[in-house]
């Protein structure tokens, strides 16, 4: 098979910076390929033949993040690559950036905190702010975030197993954090966190029968942007099913459990609890150890068809609470995006519960990006609850709104 021709894509922009990064991702979002600009601001890469989204980075933070078209990933204009030509003129001009800046100390001894970094998120909590780059905190507690947009944000602290992760400003959950405003081109002077000693939770992961499940996952549910049984923020169990978390944040703390890939397992919560609001929360100690152990029970599926004319569907469940525990499969060969039309799917990693589907469609004509939630909602507060039971599976049909 022949390999298809690489089509060049060129710039020369006024107002480009030196050593300022270039993506083409894919338009679906995936990364592509990166090269940086010269002294000159210039930059030129080969691609292969396709539709992509241009991002522009400055490493050193000094910029913002943009893209070609529109300053952030929705908004950014599409670039049609074909084969044989060079594509110029996809130029950018990169406004100035907000930082934020300050200190970690050790809330009883005053002392700094090294190894420490600080993330920016935006109000909700939830999403991390794409672009920024992260100076985490030296021998002298300092820390730096750089390449922040003008607007609002919330700081979350992470990184050292000693001490526990802390919202801005003293909050343990984002909900509680206070919001920071930074602006264009200013460094935005923030008061110094003030560390407490986190504690250790450790235990076991097991199935009903007793056995140890290995590459499960356990975190306490308050971690921004992250799916039950995920590891990005927690514990992931080895051959022996046993976990052990750090920095764990003193108080009254729910923790959840679950197992991404693959999907043969429900997610719970402490003790055996379907969604979060219904686990009895358990009080962590400021550097103590707490042993929590799980049972997960088989998972509830949902699977069926999706009648969409085409393009390609992700799916992604939630419990009553809003947290995400599970997402969809195609049937023929695993992968999250579902075709249409009629594209069979599966939703795994689901407990005896009521759940709620969100349904979201990549459109090859336009690339936009229809979101609703079964059946026919736009909201997940009028979304229909799907009923499931362990070890059983539920059949519905998803149809595109009209």
């Amino acid at each position: 098979m022949t390999r298809p021709a690489r089509r060049r894509i060129a710039a020369i922009g006024a107002g480009f910076l030196a050593a300022t990064s270039f993506t083409a991702d894919d338009a679906w979002g995936g990364e592509g390929e990166e090269v940086c600009t010269g002294a000159d601001g210039q930059y030129t890469v080969g691609v292969l033949p396709g539709d992509y989204k241009i991002r522009f980075t400055d490493s050193s933070g000094e910029y913002m993040q943009s893209y070609y078209g529109g300053g952030t990933f929705d908004d950014a204009a599409i670039v049609s690559v074909g084969g044989g030509d060079t594509v110029s003129g996809i130029d950018a001009a990169l406004n100035p950036a907000a930082a934020a800046e300050g200190m970690v100390i050790d809330r009883v001894t005053r002392e700094p905190i090294p190894d420490v970094c600080v993330y920016a998120f935006d109000t909700d909590g939830e999403n991390w702010i794409d672009g920024q780059i992260n100076q985490c905190s030296d021998e002298r507690g300092y820390w730096r975030v750089r390449g922040l947009p003008t607007g609002a944000i919330k700081l979350m602290t992470y990184g050292t197993e000693q001490y526990a992760t802390q919202w801005f400003k003293g909050a343990s959950a984002p909900d509680d954090a206070r919001i920071l405003r930074v602006r264009s081109g200013r460094t935005t002077k923030v008061p110094a966190f003030r560390l407490e000693k986190g504690a250790i939770v450790t235990g076991t992961v097991t199935n009903e029968a007793g056995e140890p499940i290995e590459g499960a996952c356990v975190q306490v549910t308050y971690v921004p942007n992250s799916r039950i049984g995920g590891c990005e923020f927690g514990a992931e169990t080895g051959e022996d099913g046993v976990y052990t978390t750090y920095n764990v944040p003193p108080g009254e703390q729910v923790f959840g459990a679950g197992k991404l890939w693959p999907y043969e397992y429900a997610s719970v919560w402490n003790g055996g609890a379907s969604h979060r609001s219904a686990a009895e929360p358990i009080t962590i100690e400021s550097g103590e150890t707490t042993t929590l152990d799980f049972v997960l029970p088989p998972t509830a599926t949902v699977s069926g068809t999706v009648e969409i004319p085409e393009g390609y569907v992700m799916l992604n469940a939630y419990t009553v609470d809003g947290d995400m525990i599970g997402t969809g499969a195609d049937l023929e060969n695993g992968e999250p995006f579902v075709p249409g039309p009629d594209g069979g799917f599966i939703v795994a990693g689901l407990p005896t519960s009521s759940v709620f589907l969100e349904v979201r469609v990549s459109d090859p004509v336009d690339w936009s990006e229809p979101v609703w939630w079964y059946e026919v909602s736009d909201s997940f507060k009028t979304a229909t609850p799907i009923s499931v039971v362990s070890g059983q599976d539920t059949p519905i049909t998803i149809v595109r709104p009209d």
